[in-house]
């Protein structure tokens, strides 16, 4: 099974115009767990993003 995590900056850029984007560590670690979990079972799993959501999570196929 294909599963996807989907994450727009549009909400915090709209809320702190300018500012950098940031992501709190337990906020990370439960997309990224998430993820792992996905995987573990044998499914495979992409990440839709913008530009900048795709800064904050450099991950690779």
């Amino acid at each position: 099974m294909n599963g996807f995590h989907s994450f727009s900056s549009a909400a915090f850029f709209a809320k702190n115009p300018g500012k950098k984007l940031t992501m709190s560590l337990p906020d990370i670690y439960c997309t990224v767990i998430s993820a792992l979990q996905w995987r573990k079972n044998g499914n495979s799993i992409t990440m839709l993003t913008d530009s900048a959501g795709a800064e904050l999570f450099p991950l690779s196929a």
